[in-house]
């Protein structure tokens, strides 16, 4: 809803409204939502909302990317790719 909200105050130049409708979004943001969150302050000129949507990508993929890597590591280690069917 704030989504459509947002676009409405764009729309219409209400830059006030659209900066409350910007931070509500911001609390928002997920692994769900970010690259709909970012085309969305792409399009209407959202610079807060990108560099909040930017931030949590950045601490999502350091978070995620060393999961993944240990995982990988955990599987080489006990060699669960190399099993023959």
């Amino acid at each position: 809803m704030a989504q459509h909200l947002l676009v409405a105050a764009d729309q219409y130049g209400m830059e006030r409204l659209k900066l409350l409708y910007e931070d509500n979004i911001c609390k928002s943001i997920s692994l769900g939502t970010v690259d709909n969150i970012l085309a969305l302050a792409e399009l209407h000129n959202c610079n807060n909302l990108k560099d909040d949507c930017i931030d949590f990508l950045i601490s999502s993929y350091t978070i995620f990317g060393v999961l993944y890597l240990d995982t990988k590591k955990i599987a080489e280690d006990t060699e669960i790719f190399d099993m023959k069917f």
